[in-house]
């Protein structure tokens, strides 16, 4: 597909224009209103500006499914359930954190905070869209054939992360330096249960071929008390569920449903945590499923689904980081500054400093001068608002840019450099990263995509040895038809 580079700016430009006219009204009349009839207004705006920008972009057959247009699509999806949680649950009652004065009125920190997230994922996807330009449909999450080849790698990949999911549950090995590194193959083994189960014949065979492999993974998993160790081996069945039933009450259902086990979920991972961890005893997953099971009340999942949905409303941690700003200024040196190290692997450097952004930005709210091994809690600042945290509007901008053109510049490279199943898998962690893109901190953006190429690259090593660039042949097993989702 041909793109103009001035064309995709236009596509940009014209929903930035549409997002700051439907704010107009809003800057005249903010401070007649409460914060709620606000955010409202700001994530409906959102929304509908993000929704502009998915329809008038040239995505060809990925508009679905590649990284752009996923970024879009979670986007409207998260601003609808801000919407909801908002409506549900309001703001003035949520606990503001009593040592951050505000400064001016409430409502213009959200309009801040929402302002810069807004700008901020558009210059990203219009980045990331010029980068790729003509390969878009080439790096889209496909719909896969394959033989006995192909299955034969991803039965592999598969294999390798239950392996090292069982060992890291267990504690029998210590992974020291190697740690990322493990948890990207185990990523790429749950990315091989989605390509494996859709080549499957038959929707209901697919859907139930993804949980037959997700489950051994998820138990392996339970002891952690880590929520999403347990879950991301079911977003392969829940994209397939999303991308077999297109219908709106369907996906509206398949969303609710998703919330409920997050929900429920982090009954379960509380329980670990305050039973297990503090006790030392052991349970096994059965018991501990029992125990929560037996210990769910109307009352206790109530607070359970409050607290998912004020985990997807990121409309106040922007407004928290922007109330920080106004109080102490940039934090250039601790937002990007560390870059360098995270980049250094710990394999190579054992005493290199923990870099831990949450908990920096705790620190930051409460206005502490606690060391960071003190602080108990972390608090995400949002992607785009850390970015502004860094240095105001100008480095915000410059970092979203740099992000979008790099992703899609490693994207073409794994196109081009390695063979076609590393495509697949890429293009499956940008749109399970696009989900949740919004709570990733600034450091793990770019450490985090960078350091899936190199594992993506070892592990390409060695299940294709002899692989050469430019000869797909040796690939055989993978074919790429027409993407769909």
């Amino acid at each position: 597909m041909k793109l103009k580079t001035g064309a995709e700016i236009i596509h940009g430009m014209s929903a930035l224009l549409i997002y700051i006219g439907l704010l107009v009204p809003l800057w005249s009349f903010a401070e007649q209103f409460d914060a709620e009839a606000v955010v409202i207004y700001l994530e409906l705006a959102s929304a509908l500006s993000f929704y502009y920008y998915w329809r008038i972009a040239p995505w060809g057959t990925a508009r679905y499914t590649c990284f752009g247009a996923a970024l879009l699509i979670f986007a409207i999806i998260f601003r609808c359930l801000i919407i909801i949680d908002v409506l549900a649950n309001g703001i003035d009652d949520r606990e503001w954190p009593p040592s951050l004065p505000i400064y001016g009125s409430l409502a213009w920190l959200f309009i801040r905070g929402e302002m810069i997230t807004q700008l901020g994922f558009v210059l990203t996807i219009a980045a990331w869209r010029i980068a790729v330009a003509g390969s878009i449909e080439r790096l889209s999450l496909p719909r896969l054939a394959f033989t006995g080849v192909a299955r034969s790698k991803l039965i592999t990949l598969y294999g390798a992360a239950l392996v090292i999911t069982g060992l890291l549950g267990s504690d029998a090995v210590d992974f020291g330096g190697l740690q990322q590194i493990a948890g990207g193959v185990t990523f790429l083994g749950v990315a091989a249960i989605y390509l494996y189960a859709s080549a499957c014949v038959g929707r209901w065979r697919r859907f139930s071929m993804a949980v037959v492999l997700a489950l051994p993974l998820c138990l392996a998993a339970m002891n952690s008390g880590m929520k999403e160790g347990i879950f991301l081996p079911l977003v392969p069945s829940f994209m397939i569920l999303w991308r077999d039933f297109s219908r709106i009450e369907a996906r509206a259902a398949m969303v609710v449903a998703a919330l409920g086990v997050f929900a429920i979920g982090g009954l379960y991972a509380n329980y670990v945590r305050t039973h297990i961890w503090t006790s030392g005893q052991h349970e096994s997953p059965a018991q501990i499923a029992q125990a929560v099971y037996n210990s769910i009340t109307q009352e206790s999942f109530s607070e359970a689904m409050e607290g998912v949905m004020g985990r997807v409303n990121y409309a106040i941690a922007h407004a928290i980081t922007m109330a920080v700003v106004d109080r102490n200024g940039f934090y250039f040196e601790e937002v990007y500054a560390p870059l360098p190290v995270v980049f250094i692997p710990r394999l190579l450097w054992p005493d290199k400093p923990v870099i831990q952004p949450g908990a920096a930005h705790t620190r930051r709210i409460l206005g502490s001068s606690k060391d960071l091994s003190e602080m108990t809690s972390a608090t995400a600042a949002g992607l785009y608002a850390e970015m502004y945290l860094g240095g105001g509007y100008l480095v915000m901008m410059l970092s979203a840019i740099v992000y979008g053109t790099l992703v899609g510049k490693l994207q073409l490279w794994v196109l081009r450099r390695l063979p076609p199943l590393a495509t697949a898998l890429m293009a499956y962690n940008l749109f399970y990263k696009s989900i949740r893109f919004d709570e990733v901190a600034v450091l793990y953006a770019y450490n985090g995509i960078i350091l899936f190429v190199v594992t993506l690259w070892l592990v390409m090593r060695l299940l294709y040895p002899g692989y050469r660039p430019g000869r797909p042949e040796q690939s055989p097993g993978l074919r790429v038809p027409r993407a769909s989702f």
